[in-house]
């Protein structure tokens, strides 16, 4: 009678104190892992690659992967999945609620700073957290000119930046461009590029080419527009330079400046890593001549590349009988 007894108490004892152990070992139910509205867990912020890891966890991990594999409370593991859930309490519902910023993680009920803790162990001991973005290259024909991490711009995007009721808004005013060429061959390859401040161009006359330079602009603007009206209305984006010199050749007449443009629309509402309009001398009826682009009348090519949110780059590119040249227009704002 005894025995039993004391075996009844010893397993109410063990139970009991698991319980404590569990509430114990995670946080109360309005812990907070953020102080003043600033990210001050183990240094991580909104935007950074550990916190993209902790909300990847958070948004894919089961309740029982939650709290068996990461070690949270049953209680952080349960608040997580229902904030997941919705209202309806059940996922892969319209009224599914992912959590997208540090800020709605930590208004969870029982996640602060311990489940916090053992979230980002978790994500960067098994793969949630991506690796560092190397930093951005100064050289604007980089493909690093431009992080990866910063979004390519929408047409959604590019709609919010303009006041209510306009048609015109500035992405940036300090817009740059450079060109450079290389010569190339079968043998030896190709020369090390190098920066160029102009181009050979030629123009049509009556009776003969007229040859002269182009130099090239080393500023300009980028500036959003509306096309259309109503429920039809969506935003472009027209690249301008300062005005582009060209210096007389034969013909004296031939003088005068002339802005080098472009436009670039928003496809299907993103602007990609798409292209943009023909970049040409506006007004004018020069074409750039060997080694470079003559197959488009008034053009430079395609420009392709990205526009995003902060950081802009498009490229155009040819060649001609070995001679190859890139040109870059680009800017960050």
């Amino acid at each position: 009678m005894h025995t039993t007894t004391a075996f009844a108490y010893t397993l109410a004892a063990l139970i009991l104190t698991g319980c404590v152990d569990d509430q114990e070992a995670g946080d109360e139910i309005d812990d907070s892992f953020i102080s003043d509205g600033k990210e001050d867990a183990f240094g991580v912020s909104d935007g950074s690659a550990e916190a993209i890891g902790v909300l990847a966890l958070v948004d894919e991990a089961s309740q029982a992967e939650l709290d068996v594999d990461v070690g949270l409370s049953s209680r952080a593991a349960v608040a997580i999945l229902r904030h997941r859930q919705g209202e309806d309490r059940v996922l892969g519902t319209n009224d599914d609620d992912r959590i997208e910023s540090l800020a709605e993680l930590d208004a969870i009920s029982y996640v602060g700073p311990v489940a916090f803790e053992k979230l980002l162990s978790f994500a960067t001991a098994h793969g949630y957290v991506p690796a560092p973005l190397p930093p951005a290259s100064a050289d604007p024909f980089s493909d690093r000119y431009c992080s990866s991490g910063d979004p390519l711009m929408t047409g959604a995007d590019a709609g919010a930046r303009f006041a209510p009721g306009a048609t015109k808004a500035t992405l940036t005013d300090h817009l740059g461009w450079a060109l450079r060429t290389r010569s190339c061959n079968a043998v030896s390859g190709c020369s090390a590029w190098t920066r160029s401040d102009g181009m050979r161009a030629f123009k049509i006359g009556s009776t003969s080419y007229q040859i002269g330079s182009i130099v090239m602009p080393t500023t300009g603007r980028a500036d959003l527009g509306i096309t259309g009206t109503g429920t039809s209305a969506r935003p472009y984006i027209d690249i301008d330079s300062n005005p582009v010199a060209w210096q007389r050749g034969t013909d004296t007449t031939w003088h005068g400046a002339a802005p080098l443009v472009t436009r670039c629309e928003f496809p299907d509402s993103q602007i990609g890593a798409t292209w943009c309009t023909r970049t040409f001398i506006g007004g004018s009826t020069v074409h750039v001549a060997p080694p470079y682009n003559v197959s488009n009348l008034n053009s430079l090519g395609n420009l392709v590349g990205g526009i995003r949110h902060h950081c802009l780059q498009l490229r155009a590119s040819g060649d001609h009988m070995g001679a190859q040249f890139e040109l870059a227009v680009y800017a960050r704002y």
